[in-house]
C-alpha cells in the first residue's frame, strides 16, 4: 500500500513505500512555530479519508523542553519497573 502524506502550508509531500526508508526534511522559518494538518494524498484504501498526519512545529527551546520532559518520564517509569514489588 502506498501512501503519500501530504501538509499544504509547508509545501510537504512524501511517498511511504512499505519496505522503504523514507525522510523529508525541511527547514522553517522560526516565525512559522505551530500545528500543521495534513492527509495522505493517494487513494490508498477504504479508510483513506481518516488518515490525518499532524506536525507539531516548536522553536528549538520548546523542543528542548518537552525532550528533556519526555526523558525524564521515561527513567521515572524505568525506574518504577526495577523496583522490586512489596
Amino acid at each position: 500500500m502506498i501512501h503519500s502524506w501530504w501538509v499544504p502550508a509547508l509545501a510537504i509531500k512524501k511517498d511511504a513505500i512499505p519496505g522503504y526508508i523514507n525522510e523529508a526534511w525541511f527547514k522553517i522559518d522560526a516565525d512559522k512555530t505551530g500545528v500543521y494538518r495534513g492527509q495522505c494524498a493517494e487513494l490508498c484504501g477504504r479508510d483513506h479519508g481518516f488518515m490525518p498526519v499532524v506536525l507539531d512545529v516548536r522553536s528549538r527551546e520548546d523542543f528542548d523542553a518537552w525532550l528533556k520532559s519526555q526523558q525524564a518520564a521515561a527513567t521515572a517509569a524505568l525506574d518504577a519497573r526495577r523496583r522490586p514489588a512489596g
